[in-house]
């Protein structure tokens, strides 16, 4: 025995314990008294505030007494006895559900705290406190703050593109995802409006398919060929590596894709066939969007209806290729002119169409040729001259008789009668073209050529000239010789044996007269003196 004492205080007090007496002997048996006095200390334990961060809408389990410490190795925590302190009722328990922030649970056995956030929170909790116990039931308390993390964020998505033209949109390149988390690309769907359900295709009718890149998440929109102006939205959904989900829309604008048709005009020879090569002045609205050759087609003007083929009449039909989609203009015998312009369409190929009109002007036809005409008659005669009998028109052209006219060598214009003085006057029969000139009488010799002009059909001139020579009508008078009686008188027929130039200028025995020797004068008498009274020495008719 050594005669020690040992006290074992009790576990919750601290202080100075009440004064406890001994006694001990010696050997002779004498003994002696005294007083043992034991201070105990308090042992504290330190509990440190925590703090964590947890991702957007998931549970975070905290270590609360991982950073606390016993007050002695004697008294260790005692993980078990880890309460939460409702703020609200101000006591502890094992829960505490702080509202609008989530709710603390304790593991009753390692004292760990389970955070689960609300639905929607985000940011840094209200402190909440918690209490532990050592093992001498000393208790300490401290804070426990929660930083949820921000929600992913899905934005959405615009793009445009031309007609029938594919586009690819990244959805997540303006969206963000959880706080610490990054995208799952491989996590794009696609929501069908109609059934309601996410898949990697949706299929708008009427205006396009929408397809997800398995990999990168991209999408693709295929819209339908005449399909113009802004799709329906559609929505997305893509998750974050925290698993939280996001969603948002995609909405494409498919601009129109018009292609310009230019307006035609041609020329052509007269009574020529054209081929116009419509498109060559065209331009698509796109490359993604040629013009299409065999969609060309013509407006029939009576009918307002579009075909392959078109007639206009007194001008000309148009025909169009249905490969090339070259049109083909015939004209009508013995049209000339400027055609009624004649709308086309054509379409690319998206089934756009655009009009435009052709105009082909057919030349007129060669002019009529007029050449030089000449005739004969006797002094004092008419003559009638047909200026058109050695003229000619071209192919499907006629000479127009009535549009034969005189130019005035004075005047210098145009009519139908030309007097040349001293000569004779022209006159053109306004229904045949003829001309008859009638000479002055005393005039013979070449005439000055008249410059006669004549139309055809199409309205074109030629010039030409008339000349006409009137030849002398001279009358013969032969000698004439009478017998009488002596101291008789005798009538002599003095142009019984004359004969006139021509029929047209018969003798006028109104104009015999008789010259006198003497005088050298023609007279109606005439008296040679030694011989008598005569009308027989010489006379002359006309």
């Amino acid at each position: 025995m050594t005669g020690e004492v040992t006290f074992d205080p009790v576990a919750s007090f601290t202080g100075t314990a009440t004064a406890v007496t001994y006694q001990v002997a010696d050997t002779s048996g004498q003994t002696a008294t005294s007083t043992i006095t034991i201070t105990v200390t308090p042992v504290v334990p330190v509990a440190t505030d925590d703090s964590e961060t947890t991702p957007y809408n998931t549970p975070v389990v905290v270590s609360v007494l991982g950073n606390d410490t016993a007050g002695a190795v004697s008294a260790p925590l005692d993980p078990t006895t880890v309460q939460l302190l409702d703020p609200v009722s101000g006591t502890y328990g094992s829960s505490v559900t702080i509202v609008g922030e989530g709710t603390y649970t304790v593991d009753p056995v390692s004292g760990e705290v389970t955070f689960t956030p609300e639905a929607g929170f985000t940011g840094t909790t209200t402190p909440v406190t918690y209490q532990v116990a050592d093992t001498n039931g000393t208790t300490t308390t401290a804070t426990l703050t929660i930083s949820v993390g921000a929600a992913p964020v899905a934005a959405p998505d615009t793009d445009t593109t031309p007609q029938n033209v594919n586009v690819t949109v990244d959805p997540l390149g303006n969206d963000t995802p959880g706080t610490g988390a990054t995208w799952d690309t491989t996590s794009v769907l696609l929501l069908d409006p109609v059934s309601g359900t996410y898949g990697s295709t949706v299929t708008v009718v009427g205006e396009g398919t929408y397809t997800v890149d398995p990999v990168t998440g991209e999408v693709t929109f295929d819209p339908v060929a005449s399909f113009t102006g802004t799709a329906t939205p559609v929505g997305y959904q893509v998750t974050d590596s925290d698993g939280n989900p996001a969603t948002s829309t995609i909405t494409i604008t498919v601009t129109p894709v018009v292609p310009v048709a230019t307006d035609d005009s041609e020329t052509t020879p007269y009574n020529t066939p054209v081929v116009v090569s419509v498109l060559g002045n065209d331009t698509a609205g796109a490359v993604s969007a040629p013009l299409d050759p065999t969609t060309v087609q013509l407006l029939d003007p009576v009918s307002g209806t579009y075909g392959s083929s078109v007639t206009v009449v007194g001008e000309g039909t148009y025909t169009v290729d249905p490969v090339s989609g070259e049109v083909t203009f015939t004209p009508e015998a013995g049209y000339f002119g400027t055609t009624t312009p004649v709308t086309y369409q054509v379409a690319d190929s998206n089934g756009t169409t655009t009009t435009a009109t052709i105009t082909v002007t057919v030349e007129m036809p060669p002019p009529p040729v007029a050449a030089p005409d000449a005739d004969t008659t006797p002094q004092n005669v008419n003559v009638t001259v047909d200026p058109l009998g050695n003229d000619s028109a071209a192919t499907d052209q006629t000479l127009v008789p009535t549009s034969v006219l005189l130019l005035d060598p004075v005047s210098g214009t145009y009519g139908s009668t030309v007097t040349v003085v001293g000569e004779g006057t022209y006159t053109v029969d306004p229904v045949t073209g003829e001309v008859t000139f009638d000479p002055v009488a005393s005039f013979t010799g070449t005439a000055t050529a008249v410059t006669y002009q004549v139309a055809d059909t199409s309205g074109q001139t030629a010039t030409s000239t008339i000349t006409i020579t009137v030849t002398p009508v001279v009358p013969v008078a032969t000698d004439d010789s009478e017998t009488t009686p002596y101291n008789t008188p005798v009538v002599v027929s003095v142009l019984g044996n004359d004969t006139a130039g021509a029929v047209s200028a018969p003798l006028d025995p109104t104009t015999v007269q008789l010259l006198d020797p003497v005088s050298g004068t023609y007279g109606s008498s005439v008296t040679v003196v030694g011989e008598g009274r005569t009308r027989l020495t010489r006379c002359r008719v006309r």
